[in-house]
């Protein structure tokens, strides 16, 4: 049996190769996520209406339209509504939540799960005011409640962006925050 020496070099040239391997693996992991983020915040951001998604009392989904806000880079959602609506007893009851927004440009869409949080602050009332809405919200101290939502996970389709549905079972690219 020869000298254990004599394959270092070859063991150390090829933990070398192995380490750059993984690195390169990594940073196309991280390219492909930031591209995905990217294409999610286009398409959430030029959508008018998303769909909020909860579930009722006996256990079903229920989607309803709500208007969007912008949002950023962290992905935190914004929406508001009726302090008395059905939506709301629901989050109460259950915060986990869905939004669905499509994109109008080609055949794509986002799905962002999350956690809902129920915000009753005038500050962030003002700081998240959309212009239009005082016909729903005359009076927004009382008649309004912000949505806050935050991402927990995000599913991506948009095959003019070429991010396309993995072929085997048609699932979505998916980021985890």
């Amino acid at each position: 049996m020869k000298n254990l020496n004599h394959y270092l070099p070859y063991l150390w040239m090829l933990s070398i190769l192995l380490l750059c391997s993984a690195n390169s693996q990594s940073q196309n992991d991280f390219s492909e996520e930031a591209k995905i983020k990217t294409v999610a915040l286009e398409i959430i951001n030029s959508a008018a209406t998303c769909s909020l998604i909860t579930i009722d009392g006996e256990g079903f989904p229920t989607a309803r339209m709500m208007q969007t806000l912008p949002t950023e880079g962290d992905f935190l959602i914004w929406l508001a509504t009726k302090p008395n609506t059905k939506k709301i007893d629901q989050i109460k009851q259950n915060a986990k939540v869905s939004l669905y927004y499509t994109d109008d440009q080609s055949t794509g869409y986002v799905c962002l799960k999350g956690k809902a949080v129920l915000i009753d602050d005038a500050q962030a009332k003002k700081t998240h005011w959309k212009e239009g809405w005082q016909a729903f919200y005359p009076n927004p101290e009382v008649d309004m409640i912000l949505i806050k939502i935050i991402p927990i996970s995000m599913e991506v389709v948009s095959y003019s962006q070429g991010i396309i549905s993995i072929e085997e079972d048609w699932s979505a690219k998916r980021v985890l925050f």
